[in-house]
Protein backbone atom coordinates (compact mmCIF):
# COMPACT_ATOMS: atom_id res chain seq x y z
CA UNK A 1 0.00 0.00 0.00
CA UNK A 2 1.57 3.23 -1.17
CA UNK A 3 0.11 5.32 1.64
CA UNK A 4 1.78 3.05 4.22
CA UNK A 5 5.15 3.44 2.47
CA UNK A 6 4.62 7.21 2.15
CA UNK A 7 3.67 7.65 5.81
CA UNK A 8 6.75 5.69 6.90
CA UNK A 9 9.10 7.74 4.68
CA UNK A 10 7.57 11.05 5.78
CA UNK A 11 7.90 10.09 9.46
CA UNK A 12 11.53 9.03 9.03
CA UNK A 13 12.51 12.07 6.95
CA UNK A 14 10.75 14.45 9.32
CA UNK A 15 12.49 12.96 12.33
CA UNK A 16 15.93 12.85 10.69
CA UNK A 17 15.88 16.30 9.14
CA UNK A 18 13.46 18.06 11.43
CA UNK A 19 11.44 18.58 8.28
CA UNK A 20 8.10 19.72 9.63
CA UNK A 21 7.44 21.18 6.19
CA UNK A 22 6.98 17.70 4.75
CA UNK A 23 3.40 16.45 4.49
CA UNK A 24 1.20 13.85 2.88
CA UNK A 25 -1.32 15.46 0.56
CA UNK A 26 -4.60 15.55 2.51
CA UNK A 27 -6.53 14.50 -0.60
CA UNK A 28 -4.36 11.43 -1.20
CA UNK A 29 -5.92 8.18 -2.27
CA UNK A 30 -5.61 5.58 0.47
CA UNK A 31 -5.45 1.86 -0.11
CA UNK A 32 -3.62 2.19 -3.44
CA UNK A 33 -1.68 -1.05 -3.91
CA UNK A 34 1.09 -1.89 -6.36
CA UNK A 35 3.06 -5.10 -6.79
CA UNK A 36 6.60 -4.72 -5.60
CA UNK A 37 9.10 -4.51 -2.83
CA UNK A 38 8.01 -2.02 -0.17
CA UNK A 39 11.60 -1.49 0.98
CA UNK A 40 12.78 -0.56 -2.53
CA UNK A 41 9.81 1.72 -3.04
CA UNK A 42 10.68 3.38 0.28
CA UNK A 43 14.26 3.93 -0.96
CA UNK A 44 12.90 5.55 -4.13
CA UNK A 45 10.58 7.81 -2.14
CA UNK A 46 13.36 8.68 0.35
CA UNK A 47 15.52 9.80 -2.57
CA UNK A 48 12.73 11.95 -4.04
CA UNK A 49 11.95 13.50 -0.66
CA UNK A 50 15.65 14.06 0.03
CA UNK A 51 16.06 15.90 -3.27
CA UNK A 52 13.09 18.11 -2.50
CA UNK A 53 14.41 18.89 0.98
CA UNK A 54 17.81 19.84 -0.44
CA UNK A 55 16.58 22.00 -3.30
CA UNK A 56 13.43 23.70 -1.99
CA UNK A 57 13.85 26.93 -0.02
CA UNK A 58 14.00 26.68 3.78
CA UNK A 59 10.54 26.85 5.28
CA UNK A 60 8.78 25.90 2.05
CA UNK A 61 6.34 23.02 1.89
CA UNK A 62 7.04 19.66 0.27
CA UNK A 63 4.08 17.45 -0.49
CA UNK A 64 3.90 13.71 -1.09
CA UNK A 65 0.80 12.57 -2.90
CA UNK A 66 -0.86 9.36 -3.99
CA UNK A 67 -3.45 9.17 -6.75
CA UNK A 68 -5.27 6.49 -8.65
CA UNK A 69 -6.69 7.63 -11.95
CA UNK A 70 -8.00 5.26 -14.63
CA UNK A 71 -6.57 2.37 -12.64
CA UNK A 72 -3.07 3.88 -12.79
CA UNK A 73 -1.43 4.41 -9.39
CA UNK A 74 0.74 7.53 -9.08
CA UNK A 75 3.09 8.46 -6.24
CA UNK A 76 4.55 11.97 -6.40
CA UNK A 77 6.67 14.50 -4.54
CA UNK A 78 6.25 18.21 -5.28
CA UNK A 79 8.25 21.15 -4.01
CA UNK A 80 8.29 24.87 -4.66
CA UNK A 81 12.02 25.23 -5.15
CA UNK A 82 13.69 26.76 -8.17
CA UNK A 83 12.81 23.90 -10.53
CA UNK A 84 15.26 22.69 -13.16
CA UNK A 85 16.20 24.27 -16.48
CA UNK A 86 14.09 22.51 -19.14
CA UNK A 87 17.14 21.42 -21.14
CA UNK A 88 18.51 19.57 -18.08
CA UNK A 89 15.38 17.57 -17.20
CA UNK A 90 16.19 14.64 -19.55
CA UNK A 91 19.62 14.19 -17.94
CA UNK A 92 18.61 14.14 -14.28
CA UNK A 93 18.30 10.34 -14.16
CA UNK A 94 21.79 9.76 -15.56
CA UNK A 95 24.28 8.49 -12.99
CA UNK A 96 26.49 11.20 -11.48
CA UNK A 97 24.70 13.99 -13.35
CA UNK A 98 24.44 17.22 -11.38
CA UNK A 99 22.86 20.30 -12.84
CA UNK A 100 24.80 23.39 -13.89
CA UNK A 101 23.31 25.50 -11.10
CA UNK A 102 23.33 22.90 -8.32
CA UNK A 103 24.96 24.19 -5.15
CA UNK A 104 23.81 21.50 -2.73
CA UNK A 105 25.65 18.36 -1.68
CA UNK A 106 25.02 15.07 -3.46
CA UNK A 107 26.55 12.50 -5.78
CA UNK A 108 24.13 12.63 -8.67
CA UNK A 109 22.97 9.07 -8.04
CA UNK A 110 19.62 9.58 -6.29
CA UNK A 111 17.41 9.98 -9.35
CA UNK A 112 19.30 7.26 -11.23
CA UNK A 113 18.46 4.91 -8.36
CA UNK A 114 14.82 6.02 -8.40
CA UNK A 115 14.72 5.43 -12.17
CA UNK A 116 16.04 1.87 -11.75
CA UNK A 117 13.62 1.07 -8.92
CA UNK A 118 10.78 2.39 -11.08
CA UNK A 119 11.84 0.13 -13.96
CA UNK A 120 12.01 -2.90 -11.65
CA UNK A 121 8.44 -2.18 -10.56
CA UNK A 122 6.95 -1.55 -13.99
CA UNK A 123 6.62 2.17 -13.25
CA UNK A 124 7.73 5.30 -15.05
CA UNK A 125 9.55 8.20 -13.41
CA UNK A 126 8.43 11.59 -14.72
CA UNK A 127 10.18 14.80 -13.70
CA UNK A 128 8.55 18.08 -14.60
CA UNK A 129 8.67 21.70 -13.57
CA UNK A 130 5.50 22.96 -11.93
CA UNK A 131 3.83 26.02 -13.49
CA UNK A 132 3.75 27.73 -10.07
CA UNK A 133 7.44 26.95 -9.49
CA UNK A 134 9.28 23.94 -8.20
CA UNK A 135 9.55 20.39 -9.41
CA UNK A 136 7.22 17.41 -9.35
CA UNK A 137 8.74 13.92 -9.46
CA UNK A 138 6.18 11.16 -10.03
CA UNK A 139 6.19 7.39 -10.25
CA UNK A 140 3.31 6.14 -12.38
CA UNK A 141 2.24 2.55 -12.90
CA UNK A 142 0.32 1.55 -16.03
CA UNK A 143 -3.02 -0.17 -15.54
Amino acid sequence: ELDVVAAQVIAEASQAAGASRLRLDPGHASGVVVDGDADLLAVALHNLVGNALRHAPAGSEITVGIEQGNGEPRLWVADNGPGVPEDELPYLTERFYRGRTTTTEGTGLGLAIVQRIAELHGATLVLENRPEGGLCAALTWRA
